[in-house]
């Protein structure tokens, strides 16, 4: 049994509906933003800077 299905099933037999549509809505909030906390990290933006100045670069080299 995967751990998926075994939250899955822990949901159903535990929660609510109520209960069940508030873990869902916390788990999306939860994705959501550790997916805006990856993007805004230093890091992302460095790395995705520093491959968009090579674009420029060379598109700057054929242009020239």
């Amino acid at each position: 049994m995967s751990l998926i299905s075994l939250l899955s099933y822990m949901k159903r037999r535990y929660l609510s509906e109520r209960g069940q549509g508030i873990v869902e809505y916390a788990l999306l909030l939860i994705f959501l933003i550790g997916i805006f906390a990856f993007f805004m990290s230093p890091y992302f933006r460095l790395r995705y800077r520093l491959i968009y100045l090579q674009i420029i670069g060379e598109i700057n080299k054929i242009v020239s």
